[in-house]
């Protein structure tokens, strides 16, 4: 079980990161826009 969690954790984690980046980016685009 804590295995498992570990892996899915290992799993989520680049995508949480990547997620982020890509709402840090649009904030960005939004503020150069306006």
């Amino acid at each position: 079980m804590t295995k498992v969690k570990s892996r899915l954790f290992t799993l989520h984690q680049p995508f949480t990161t990547y997620h982020y980046d890509i709402k840090k980016k649009k904030r960005e685009v939004n503020s150069v826009n306006s």
